[in-house]
């Protein structure tokens, strides 16, 4: 199966195809930034979705920072997933410039970024995307681990 984007209510929203989904979750470090978490999907926010495993609900966790601290509730179960992709208005790969491209943010909000600034927000194919995510999750636990050191 592959990736399937469109409209669900007001956000736009990518699934991820059923065969790629761990290897995309391998490539973003979910294994070791997000024990338990299985990264199934993204939206237009530069988050995300995330399947975990033990409860069976899906969070919206920000790429950058990639850390369960900051999941928000996204659905409570697959199947209520499945039911919301019923009635997504589906994009078709011709119609949108930035299909297949996933949101990223040139400055991270964690080192002062805006969102809200047009010049801030890019569009990058997934495998760029995943180096940038690699690179500025890397900074925020560096920094993290700096912090608690010196607390």
């Amino acid at each position: 199966m592959s990736d399937i984007e469109g409209w669900i209510g007001e956000m736009y929203v990518r699934l991820y195809g059923k065969d790629s989904v761990t290897d995309i979750s391998r490539d973003y470090q979910a294994e070791t930034r997000l024990p338990g978490y299985q990264i199934i999907g993204s939206n237009d926010l530069g988050d995300a979705l995330c399947l975990h495993a033990p409860s069976g609900k899906l969070h919206w966790i920000p790429f950058v920072p990639l850390d369960a601290q900051y999941a928000q509730p996204a659905y409570d179960s697959l199947e209520s997933l499945a039911d919301a992709a019923k009635r997504m208005r589906v994009n078709a790969a011709d119609s949108d410039p930035q299909y297949g491209l996933e949101v990223h943010y040139v400055m991270p909000m964690f080192m002062g970024g805006d969102t809200r600034d047009k010049e801030n927000v890019k569009f990058a194919p997934r495998a760029i995307h995943q180096r940038l995510c690699k690179y500025w999750n890397g900074v925020y636990y560096r920094m993290a681990d700096e912090q608690r050191r010196d607390a």
